[in-house]
């Protein structure tokens, strides 16, 4: 349980300006062009899982910074 409480902080942010209307979600190329932000956390959290990986393994960000400033359309990173 500590990880969904982890998951629920993490994404709790963006989560909150999907809902003031702001757009954080940008360069999707799998996604639908403009998604909500649910539906592109949702997905994301079942990668990171399903890999044992972090947001940074992806995009391009570090753990010591708030996850609103990653650079997640970003694409400089192979993986």
């Amino acid at each position: 349980m500590r990880l969904s409480a982890a998951v629920v902080l993490l994404f709790a942010p963006p989560l909150a300006a999907q809902g003031r209307g702001d757009s954080l979600v940008k360069n999707m190329k799998v996604f639908p062009a403009t998604p909500k932000i649910i539906e592109v956390a949702g997905p994301m959290r079942n990668f990171t899982s399903a890999l044992g990986v972090r947001c940074t393994y992806c995009h391009v960000g570090s753990e010591d910074i708030p996850i609103e400033q990653y650079d997640f359309a970003n694409d400089t990173k192979r993986a």
